[in-house]
């Protein structure tokens, strides 16, 4: 017997993602520079980062870092922040800019009226963006680690689970920013606004112990903020998961707290642009 095409199933759910993922890949690899030159670049920017960093501390060890953070390693301590806020960097571009392109491609409102869920519809796109940001960072990561010889404790499992509880976060801030495409139909100045502000906030470049006390409080409200100390501290401490138990709790709750707020807030913005007739117009 037949799928009825208008019930929502498992099965739609994944034929849509793969449908979304393939057709996203396609685009991507049809100029195939593009690849070529993301693949290069990400890996060069971080080594470029880093030198500078060298540069100015004049030694691989900075001990204004070690008093605050517990590790002089900046070299490590900075590729860490950049390889997690790279996921989240990618999450919110990815949902946001693939919503502009199906207003302009006029596709949006048959997307909205197929028989799939508005998650699946907003976050489907991310998966292959994981898979690419999965592979520059790895490449990175080989490529600093033959440059500057860091130090590493690789507990694949910890880092796995900080990873997927920090996926929740990206999920939450790309809906997010799926509402403002809603309503404004434009992402750049505000994404460069909000993820100027969850880069300061999280402490993705330096320990958040430098900012002003006001400063410090909103950090603790940041999931980013958990998820970059408890990914520095087994990378670089060989911190263990009972000992950020605490920590994977809070960032576990703030990041379903934010994906629940963030799915809301959507929605409402959904009805305010079906009310002004503005859904589907670029």
């Amino acid at each position: 017997m037949r799928e009825s095409l208008t019930r929502r199933t498992l099965n739609s759910e994944l034929k849509v993602l793969l449908a979304f993922n393939r057709r996203e890949f396609i685009n991507y690899v049809r100029y195939p520079l593009n690849p070529v030159f993301d693949l290069l670049m990400e890996p060069l920017y971080f080594v470029n980062w880093l030198l500078i960093g060298l540069f100015y501390v004049g030694a691989p060890t900075s001990t204004n870092l070690m008093v605050m953070a517990g590790t002089g390693d900046y070299i490590s301590y900075l590729f860490l922040g950049g390889v997690l806020m790279s996921f989240a960097r990618g999450a919110v571009d990815t949902v946001g800019n693939s919503l502009r392109t199906e207003m302009r491609t006029g596709t949006l409102e048959s997307c909205w009226i197929a028989p799939i869920s508005r998650f699946t519809l907003l976050t489907g796109r991310i998966v292959l963006n994981l898979v690419f940001m999965a592979a520059f960072n790895l490449l990175s990561g080989l490529l600093i680690y033959a440059i500057f010889h860091p130090v590493w404790n690789l507990d694949w499992t910890a880092l796995f689970l900080i990873l997927i509880l920090t996926l929740l976060s990206n999920y939450s801030f790309g809906i997010l920013m799926g509402g403002v495409v809603v309503i404004f139909k434009e992402i750049w100045s505000f994404r460069q606004l909000f993820m100027s502000a969850l880069w300061i906030l999280a402490g993705a470049s330096f320990p958040v112990e430098v900012l002003p006390a006001w400063a410090q409080s909103l950090s603790r409200i940041v999931p980013y903020y958990y998820s970059l100390r408890d990914f520095r501290a087994v990378v670089l401490k060989g911190s263990t998961l009972s000992e950020l138990s605490g920590d994977l709790l809070l960032l576990l709750v703030f990041s379903s707290v934010s994906m629940m707020l963030s799915y809301a807030l959507f929605k409402r913005l959904e009805r305010i642009a079906k009310r002004k007739g503005t859904l589907g117009l670029y």
